[in-house]
């Protein structure tokens, strides 16, 4: 499934288990939501010591329709839990699989760990949703790691909850110390073309792109039950020029953040903030983040992650003119070879794992 959480779950465990942890990953079947699934995620990278179950496919018509994904969840961790005698449980999002888990903690007495993302909290947290199982939940974790953002929220039901970057990019993969001088640049806006996708300012991506000229192209990376809505708003001698794309899976995100020159984040007209796992990859691999973001650089000291002297590469839409904006934006990717460094994560990214790693390690 393409999102967040996906990409740090994929580089987590691959991170815990090169030190020296056995984890098996339970997830959806292939294609459980189609329109969202990732082309080729079937296949990762073989990772000694990961191994991966997914649940049972063949379930069968039942009133009420459903396909009973959450059923299949719990039974699949039931069987690995009783195959291979694991320590702990941890649930990587609050819903389903948080919920998932402190069911398998109760039926096995296996302790567990949650993490969450920003969403789960906002829609069904903050929004008192299921208010019978969801705070049964968190206050049997052994423990929860939580962010700068959400850990108040998760406070009110437990003091056992620790502080951490939702998400550090692994340096093996995405740290790219010098790019390339480029004749043409190449733009990108990448996410779910989801109900919200008018929110995401992607016509102003669009409306900004056409005012830079023809040296400059934009690949779009998208699925969604929104994306023909989105292309249907673009004219379509301009949607011609657009490259479009599938979602990659996340071991072949690195290889397309380093071969485009800019990434656009644009939410302040979303629902409600959220932590993008793309920014701090896009700058690790030298791209250009494209945002209407005030307090980038900032938000993200908030969460411990300090982007020193990359902060030069992101760069502030501060006007609605796009004319004026591509000017400015021409200019600034035209100087980006010479002048800023890619991001070095690598810091981050040891602390980040090494404090995870310490967590589990005290249940």
């Amino acid at each position: 499934m393409e999102g967040g959480i996906a990409a740090k779950t994929f580089w987590l465990v691959r991170a815990l288990a090169r030190a020296g942890h056995t984890i098996h990953v339970v997830t959806d079947p292939v294609n459980v939501d189609a329109v969202y699934s990732i082309p080729g995620s079937d296949h990762p990278p073989d990772t000694p010591s990961v191994i991966v179950h997914r649940a049972d496919e063949d379930v069968p018509w039942h009133i009420p329709n459903d396909n009973h994904r959450t059923i299949s969840i719990l039974d699949k961790t039931l069987a690995v839990i009783s195959q291979n005698k694991p320590d702990l449980i941890v649930g990587g999002y609050l819903i389903p699989y948080g919920v998932v888990v402190f069911q398998a903690s109760l039926i096995t007495g296996i302790p567990y760990v949650l993490l969450h993302g920003g969403s789960d909290i906002n829609k069904f947290l903050q929004k008192n949703v299921w208010p019978n199982i969801i705070p049964k939940a968190l206050t049997a974790a052994r423990l929860i790691i939580s962010d700068a953002d959400n850990h108040v929220h998760i406070s009110r039901f437990t003091d056992r909850v620790r502080i951490l970057p939702p998400y550090v990019p692994n340096p093996a993969a995405f740290f790219l110390r010098l790019r390339r001088e480029r004749q043409e640049f190449t733009l990108a806006l990448i996410g779910k073309a989801n109900y919200h996708w008018r929110h995401k300012g992607w016509q102003q991506v669009v409306n900004l792109w056409c005012a830079l000229g023809k040296e400059f192209k934009l690949l779009v990376v998208s699925q969604g039950i929104g994306l023909d809505d989105f292309k249907g708003s673009v004219p379509k001698g301009v949607r011609d020029r657009i490259t479009w794309q599938s979602f990659v899976p996340p071991w072949k995100m690195p290889a397309l953040l380093q071969a485009v020159d800019g990434v656009f984040h644009l939410h302040n007209q979303l629902p409600f903030p959220t932590f993008s796992n793309l920014v701090l990859e896009s700058l690790s691999c030298g791209a250009t983040v494209i945002t209407d973001s005030a307090c980038m650089p900032s938000s993200h000291r908030r969460h411990g992650i300090d982007l020193g002297v990359a902060s030069a590469a992101i760069f502030q839409l501060l006007s609605d003119d796009s004319q004026a904006v591509a000017i400015d934006l021409a200019e600034h990717l035209a100087k980006r070879d010479d002048n800023i460094p890619s991001w070095d994560c690598a810091p981050d990214f040891d602390r980040y794992v090494a404090s995870i790693d310490e967590f589990l390690n005290t249940i």
